[in-house]
């Protein structure tokens, strides 16, 4: 919550729960394929926001098409990369979406 609290977050406790129960429910439901498009529309927003929030981060997400190494090493490049795969293509065969549709 501090560093919630550091970045000028409004409502930092709140945030901060509300993105952990997001990340951990949703990283749960993405990894046993549950509603996957839906959660990784969620997580893919929230990960951009992450890039947004944090100075270094954001340099990295608005000089992409510049210098594309600084993005590329930031930490919420592969939470958003995953994200943008699951939404491109679903969840895929072995999914809990996919059991229950029959």
């Amino acid at each position: 919550m501090e560093f919630f609290t550091s970045l000028s977050i409004p409502a930092p406790a709140l945030n901060a729960w509300f993105v952990g129960g997001v990340e951990c429910v949703g990283g749960l439901w993405l990894f046993i394929g549950l509603w996957s498009r839906l959660v990784a529309f969620i997580l893919a927003g929230n990960m951009l926001v992450a890039y947004l929030t944090v100075e270094e981060d954001r340099a990295a997400l608005l000089g992409v098409f510049t210098q594309l190494d600084p993005f590329l090493k930031a930490d919420p490049f592969f939470f958003l990369l995953t994200s943008a795969i699951i939404l491109a293509f679903g969840a895929g065969l072995f999914s809990a979406m996919r059991l229950l549709q029959g």
